[in-house]
Parts: structure tokens; sequence; C-alpha cells
């Protein structure tokens, strides 16, 4: 369902308390939701796969607010990982994120 206060650009949105946020104190929460937008994506790829990479860059992005960075520091590290093995890079950065959350 498209909310008509988000942009209409927004590839996804995380909702939820990340991770580094969480406390054992935190119970009958909401969980955590990721939303991917596929009128968007849609209009952005140019081709099939183009529009495959683009929903895999969306979802990398939304889980890495899942995991306690900020929208500077997911851009940092996409910029970073803007190579042939950026998804090798990519899930290197998430699982010693995820390490160092003790996962």
């Amino acid at each position: 369902m498209w909310n008509a206060n988000l942009p209409a650009r927004l590839l996804g949105l995380y909702q939820g308390h990340p991770l580094t946020t969480r406390s054992t104190g935190q119970s009958f929460t909401m969980p955590d939701r990721i939303t991917i937008y596929q009128g968007p994506h849609e209009r952005s790829a140019r081709n099939p796969v183009e529009l495959e990479q683009m929903v895999a860059d969306t979802v990398w992005h939304e889980i890495a607010h899942y995991f306690g960075m900020d929208e500077s520091r997911v851009r940092r590290a996409e910029e970073s990982a803007a190579s042939p093995k950026s998804y090798i890079r990519h899930d290197s950065l998430l699982h010693n994120r995820f390490s160092q959350l003790g996962g």
C-alpha cells in the first residue's frame, strides 16, 4: 500500500528498532518491517537485469538500517562497495556488524 506522504522515488523503507537500540526490556513491540516499493523500481530500471540488481541493492540498504547503520553510513558503505564484487563486500560488512552485536 502506497503512503501519499512518502517521496515518489522512495525505493524501500525500514520501520522498526535497529539492533543497536534494542534492549531486553522491549517486549511486546511490533515486529520490524521492510517495505520494497515496486513502482519506483520498475520506473527506474531499464531492463529486467537492472531491476533485479536495484531490488537487491534496496534490500541490502534496508537491512543495513536494521543493523543500526544510519543513512550516511549506509551511503558510504554503498559507495565503497561499488565494484563487481559489491555483494561480497556488502555481505562482509553485514557479517562484521552482526558479529559486533553478538550474533
